[in-house]
């Protein structure tokens, strides 16, 4: 039992709070294709060579099948998988921009996803082509995977009483609808990433 102890007294006890742990899953099913676009170790290599003197290049020869694979998220166990903390910022935005919370970190302490990445059912992805342009102005190609249909399984674990399993629920059911994952999602002007949640 922890003591404090006081100014001009003996030692106090601290009575602490119970915390309740709970756990539920829900599946999250896709309304719009979901686009990846990692940051690729190669494009990674190239960045920290060129801030510690030993600069590297891209290859020349884009190979697009290359491209694409080093975009995905690989799973432990070999599957593709998303970012957890995607869907739980998503989740956190939502509630902060209906005014459901005061702010986006209030309702990212109350619940959280105990797993790095979740893995995506659905077909093998494909390579989705478009266009960006670089700093200098300059067009370029470039290709993203894209699932379609998907769906995945998230784990909660979330403090009892605080919060509530409903309150958890219609919260990632807003970000489908109001902020997407993934590239290209609703809030940086997309039409990715949307999903609701499958009652």
């Amino acid at each position: 039992m922890p003591r404090a102890k006081g100014a001009d007294g003996p030692a106090q006890e601290i009575q602490l709070q119970t915390i309740r742990r709970e756990q539920f899953a829900v599946k999250i099913v896709g309304v719009t294709p979901l686009l990846f676009n990692k940051f690729s170790e190669r494009a990674l290599d190239v960045l920290e060579g060129s801030q510690f003197g030993h600069a590297k290049e891209l290859p020349k020869i884009r190979v697009v099948e290359e491209e694409v694979r080093e975009k995905l998220h690989i799973c432990d166990d070999g599957r593709y998988g998303c970012p957890a903390d995607a869907i739980h910022q998503a989740a956190a935005t939502a509630a902060y921009r209906v005014g459901v919370s005061s702010s986006i970190v209030k309702p990212l302490g109350m619940f959280s996803i105990p797993v790095s990445l979740i893995p995506i059912d659905g077909p093998e992805p494909t390579a989705l082509r478009s266009w960006v342009r670089l700093a200098n102005g300059s067009p370029m190609t470039v290709y993203r995977p894209q699932f379609w249909p998907w769906q995945m399984v998230v784990p909660i674990v979330y403090i009892a009483g605080p919060i509530s399993v409903e309150a958890i629920v219609n919260m990632l059911n807003l970000a489908g609808s109001a902020v997407g994952i993934g590239a290209w999602r609703i809030e940086k002007r997309g039409n990715y990433g949307q999903f609701r949640v499958e009652e």
